[in-house]
């Protein structure tokens, strides 16, 4: 009997042992790492290693890395964190200096420590080869490059239909009693608010976050404090309510009325960030995937785009207005004002995705009651309904409807829906602007929409209104860095061939034509 005992615990011992190896062996097959080269420097690259592990499984630590071979690298230096980007994605970026001349590799020995009902450690290899290394003068003419296209794109920015709300407000500076104060209030406004948004978003990618080109207009107390100001803003533009504590603090009327147009560009500046046009994409993309150092860079050189009128302004001051255009300055105060109001107007449509019509309504009747108490002058009680309106929240209830929605969209992007039929997908959101026009001209065209009849194409939208960090990665798997992002798929581009962010129709033609059979 003890004999019979001893060989079914052999056996036993066995058979746990082929099992966990079976187990384990599927577990490392399904597992997977990868890199991406995201900013390129003279002397230094940095990039982002990516791990995919089974579902029901977690990374419990951070993966133990080791340089097994290199050549022409003088130090190469992994973050401590990793950064999870889905339940089974994660990601770690990584610094490596080399030398100027000759190739540029690493081997690298991984090891994943995973549990789920059992804990594992899964061994990984993985070869690096950047091929940049070898260019440091490109990599100077690049960043040369990206500071001219940023330039560029800011200047450009001033005509883009996403700001054009908010031109009206700035006419302020044009119809001022003091032109000069109005328009350095503007340029430093500018400079100020591109340059809080370049830090914000460095310390978000610092802790981890995924980051992206107009990602504060998903974000609810972000458009409750911007309606708040606009609110306030509003009143103050038809002399409703007016500061006169701040008044006695600045005592010269050329100091207020550089205040005034600080702040009325700092929020102009913030409603136009979100808008992609042309050149500031490529531009905006290099300085999110950068050091924080060439992201502050980089938006200085938009923030000077955009204040490249005003800074003229200054430059030549002696430019006339033509005569009689004085008689017409109340009426250019009072279409300014009114900019003011279609601003908010625009932001408070732009929460109703967020909120809902029912708490919509409340929300927007604490703001018509503050308009009310503060013509009565009643401050206090006015200033408690605003506070009040920061706590108007919906439960979201949507996650169902969404998560079935990135499943037809994953299908999509790994070519099982494109296998015998076009796909045109489409990357939009309520706040932006541009996305909308690029519908309307574009996609909309009537020559576009035949078409999609004619070859029974799917159209397919992902919603960025609020935050999706599953639409956010594939947007920054194809190296941009936010929207409007369309991509088009099909029997010859199952990989997807991606169109400029203000594409043409003949644009959207010829991609459906490449992409078709």
């Amino acid at each position: 009997m003890k004999k019979i005992a001893k060989i079914f615990d052999l056996l036993l011992i066995i058979s746990t042992l082929v099992l966990s190896f079976g187990v384990f062996a599927g577990i490392s097959e399904d597992c997977r790492v990868s890199y991406k080269s995201v900013a390129i420097a003279e002397g230094t690259v940095e990039s982002e290693l990516f791990f995919s592990i089974p579902k029901d499984w977690k990374l419990t630590k951070t993966p133990k890395i080791t340089v097994a071979e290199s050549e022409n690298v003088e130090s190469c230096a992994f973050d401590k964190q990793i950064n999870k980007i889905s339940p089974t994605e994660y990601s770690m970026p990584f610094h490596v200096n080399y030398a100027k001349n000759g190739k540029c590799s690493l081997k690298l020995s991984i090891e994943m420590p995973l549990c789920s009902n059992i804990c594992t450690i899964i061994s990984k290899d993985l070869t690096i080869v950047f091929d940049s290394c070898n260019s440091s003068n490109n990599s100077s003419k690049s960043i040369i490059l990206i500071m001219l296209l940023a330039l560029l794109g800011g200047l450009i920015l001033n005509l883009m239909p996403c700001v054009l709300p908010v031109i009206l407000m700035k006419m302020r500076s044009f119809v001022a009693a003091n032109r000069k104060a109005a328009i350095w209030g503007t340029i430093v406004g500018n400079y100020t608010s591109f340059c809080a948004f370049a830090i914000f978003l460095a310390l978000l990618k610092v802790a981890g976050e995924s980051i992206g080109w107009g990602m504060h207009f998903q974000n609810l107390n972000f458009l409750k404090i911007v309606a708040a100001i606009l609110f306030i803003l509003s009143l103050y533009s038809f002399e409703i309510l007016s500061f006169p504590i701040s008044f006695q603090i600045i005592e010269s009327k050329k100091h207020q009325i550089f205040l005034e147009n600080f702040i009325s560009s700092i929020v102009a500046s913030i409603i136009a960030i979100p808008c992609t046009a042309p050149f500031l994409g490529t531009a905006a993309a290099f300085a999110i995937q950068g050091s924080m150092t060439m992201m502050i860079t980089v938006f200085i050189a938009m923030a000077t785009g955009f204040s490249l009128p005003y800074i003229f302004a200054l430059v030549v001051p002696n430019i006339s207005m033509p005569q009689g255009i004085g008689k017409y300055s109340n009426v250019a105060k009072m279409v300014a004002n009114f900019g003011v109001v279609i601003t908010l107007a625009w932001i408070l449509y732009l929460m109703l995705e967020h909120i809902g019509l029912k708490v919509f309504s409340v929300y927007l009747s604490l703001f018509v009651f503050a308009a009310v108490l503060f013509i009565k002058k009643f401050y206090i009680f006015a200033v408690i309904c605003l506070i009040l309106s920061f706590f108007t929240n919906r439960i979201d209830t949507s996650m169902d409807f969404l998560e079935k929605s990135n499943k037809r969209i994953e299908r999509i992007i790994k070519g099982s829906l494109s296998e015998s039929r076009i796909i045109i997908f489409n990357v939009s959101a309520d706040w932006c602007l541009t996305c909308k026009y690029n519908k309307i001209n574009v996609l909309n065209n009537g020559e576009i929409q035949k078409l999609i009849k004619e070859k029974n194409i799917l159209y397919v939208e992902g919603d960025m209104t609020k935050k999706n960090d599953f639409l956010m990665k594939i947007i920054t798997d194809h190296g941009r860095v936010g929207i409007p992002f369309t991509i088009i798929f099909g029997p010859k581009a199952r990989t997807g061939i991606l169109l400029s962010e203000v594409p043409t129709v003949n644009e959207l033609k010829d991609a459906i034509s490449r992409a078709g059979e």
